[in-house]
């Protein structure tokens, strides 16, 4: 087993107040109006020293990310979404890019080795990739493993994107109309 120190404290600071049950709460309104995320995240982005809610979801390769970000902002406006996630925040994804297989091999943990950690309070702790308490960086941004929702689990979308953005689009309308 490798031993490593981890510094104290985290390399960025934590999510603020709310956002993990707000992260929580979108993803789970996304699954009801239709949209159903691969994988839903929060990131810290160094290049703008802000977070993100990365959403990364297959229905981004066939309609693209107008399409998909035009129906969350209507969503947005008719509270079907919750009010603390701007979709100013939001960054979509294609489970494609290479940045996405770079964040799930990280979360699935493949390859990483268990380590053990020290905690704030110098308590050694044994964590592997997966801990909530583990902290990455790809690029300028950073993430915890707890900062997750879904990773790794097959799409429940029907096997034709375009007849799943349908479906998401027609939930977000009757939402709008009601």
């Amino acid at each position: 087993m490798d031993r490593t120190e981890f510094p104290v404290g985290p390399l960025v600071d934590d999510l603020p107040d709310g956002y993990v049950e707000a992260g929580r709460d979108y993803h789970l309104a996304l699954m009801k109006l239709g949209l159903i995320p691969e994988l839903t995240l929060w990131v810290h982005d160094a290049a703008i020293d802000g977070w993100a809610l990365m959403i990364c979801t297959r229905l981004y390769d066939a309609v693209g990310g107008y399409g998909i970000m035009d129906l969350l902002f209507r969503a947005y406006d008719a509270s079907a979404t919750p009010r603390l996630i701007n979709p100013f925040i939001l960054r979509l994804e294609s489970p494609n890019h290479p940045i996405i297989r770079d964040i799930s091999a990280t979360l699935s943990g493949r390859g990483m080795p268990t380590l053990v950690g020290i905690t704030s309070s110098g308590e050694e702790v044994e964590q592997t990739a997966d801990h909530s308490m583990a902290e990455s960086r790809i690029g300028d941004l950073s993430f915890r493993h707890g900062w997750r929702y879904v990773v790794g689990r097959e799409s429940t979308h029907p096997a034709n994107p375009f007849k799943a953005f349908k479906v998401f689009k027609r939930s977000v309308e009757q939402r709008i109309a009601a």
